[in-house]
C-alpha cells in the first residue's frame, strides 16, 4: 500500500497538469473565435483575411517539424474521427456503401 501512494499522486499531478494543458487549449480556441466574430460583425476582411493566414502559417509550422510526430497524430486521429462520424470517407468526400449503390 506504501508504494503505490507516491505513484498516485504521480498520477494525480500528470493528470492536473494535462487538464490545465487542455484548459488554456480550449481557452485559446474560445478567444480565437470570440475574435474572429468580432472582425466579422465589423466587416473587417483585411483583417480576417491577415488573422487566418496567420492561423494556417502556425498551423503548417507545426505540422512539418519532424520532431513533433503527436501533433500530426492527434490531428490526422481527430479528423478521422470526425470525418468517420459524419459518415465521410478519409479524404471528406460522401462515403457510398454497397448497398447505397443499389438504391441510386
Amino acid at each position: 500500500m506504501g508504494r503505490s501512494q507516491p505513484r498516485l499522486n504521480d498520477l494525480d499531478l500528470s493528470t492536473t497538469s494535462l487538464l490545465q494543458n487542455f484548459n488554456g487549449m480550449h481557452d485559446e480556441y474560445i478567444s480565437l473565435l470570440s475574435n474572429d466574430k468580432e472582425l466579422v460583425r465589423n466587416k473587417n476582411g483585411a483583417a480576417l483575411r491577415k488573422l487566418s493566414h496567420q492561423q494556417v502559417e502556425e498551423f503548417m509550422s507545426e505540422w512539418n517539424h519532424s520532431y513533433v510526430k503527436t501533433f500530426r497524430i492527434n490531428c490526422e486521429f481527430s479528423i478521422l474521427r470526425s470525418l468517420s462520424d459524419r459518415q465521410l470517407s478519409n479524404n471528406g468526400r460522401i462515403e457510398f456503401r454497397d448497398d447505397d449503390r443499389e438504391i441510386l
